[in-house]
C-alpha cells in the first residue's frame, strides 16, 4: 500500500477506516470490500501522486517494494482470507519484512540498516520538541493532558 500522507501515520489503517466508513455511510455490509480497499491503496494512490510508473504494484521495470505481514499471530485470529485479515484484523502490526526497491529493510521483524538506540534518541528528541511546541502554542489539549493538571481520581 502506498504510504502517502494522511491524517495517521499508518495507512493501512486507512484502509479499514474506508471499509467501516464507506459500508456504515451506505447502510450496506459490502459496500467496499478489503480488496477493493487495498486494491485503492496501491496502484490508484500511485496514479493520483503521479507515481504509477514507477511504484504501487509489482511490475517488472518498478521498484520492488514489499511489505510482508504474518497472519500467524494472535492478533490475526481465525481467518479464511488473507486480504479480509490484513485489513480488518491487523490493520496497523507492524510487516515482518519490507523491500524497498528491492532492499530489505526489514527482516523477519528486525530493521537492518538502522542503529536502534540512534532511532530511540530521535524519537525521544521529537517528543521533547513537540511537548515544547505545545506548551509554547499553549494547547489546552496538551495542558490538560498532563498529569498534574488533573484532579485526583478517588
Amino acid at each position: 500500500m502506498l504510504g502517502a500522507r494522511c491524517d495517521q501515520r499508518r495507512p493501512d489503517r486507512m484502509m479499514k477506516a474506508v471499509v467501516l466508513f464507506q459500508n456504515q455511510l451506505r447502510c450496506e455490509p459490502a459496500a467496499i470490500t478489503a480488496e477493493q480497499a487495498l486494491a485503492m491503496a496501491t496502484i490508484p494512490a500511485a496514479r493520483a501522486l503521479d507515481l504509477d510508473a514507477t511504484i504501487g504494484s509489482l511490475e517488472v521495470g518498478k521498484r520492488a517494494d514489499l511489505a510482508i505481514f504474518s497472519l500467524d499471530t494472535l492478533e490475526a485470529g481465525s481467518w479464511h482470507d488473507a486480504v479480509a485479515a490484513r485489513v480488518h484484523s491487523l490493520a496497523g502490526d507492524p510487516a515482518r519484512w519490507v523491500l524497498v526497491d528491492g532492499e530489505p529493510l526489514v527482516r523477519d521483524g528486525v530493521v537492518t540498516r538502522a542503529d536502534r538506540a540512534a532511532v530511540q534518541e530521535i524519537i525521544a528528541e521529537a517528543h521533547a520538541r513537540s511537548r515544547e511546541l505545545l506548551e509554547r502554542a499553549d494547547v489546552p489539549a496538551h495542558r490538560a493532558a498532563r498529569r498534574a493538571d488533573l484532579p485526583a481520581l478517588v
